[in-house]
């Protein structure tokens, strides 16, 4: 169910939507028995997280090697979230994933 939701995390037709649903997904960041499910490559959900915070910002070949496929190359007309409500709870998200061992290294590789 949950990777259903998280296309939502980046459509811009509705802020309300947007909003409810990293709500959604930075409560199941909270609880840290969700985060083996959370961290699985099927997921994706580092990319789905880092996308709307993600500008047009051009890195150098090797760093951008780095990043996941979605956050690779991304166009210049990128905008980040305009919603602080929305950049904050994103963060909160990623931040909690780094709650446990496994999310840190995750997050870090």
């Amino acid at each position: 169910l949950l990777q259903r939701l998280l296309p939502f995390l980046s459509y811009k037709k509705s802020a309300v939507r947007r909003h409810g649903i990293v709500g959604v997904i930075r409560n199941c960041c909270l609880d840290s028995a969700c985060h083996p499910q959370l961290l699985t490559e099927e997921m994706n959900i580092l990319a789905y997280l880092a996308l709307p915070l993600a500008g047009p910002e051009e890195f150098a070949d090797d760093e951008m090697d780095k990043l996941p496929m979605d956050l690779q190359y991304l166009p210049p007309d990128k905008c980040r979230e305009e919603i602080p409500d929305i950049r904050t709870l994103l963060l909160e998200a990623l931040t909690q994933l780094c709650a446990t061992k496994p999310g840190r290294v995750f997050l870090k590789r």
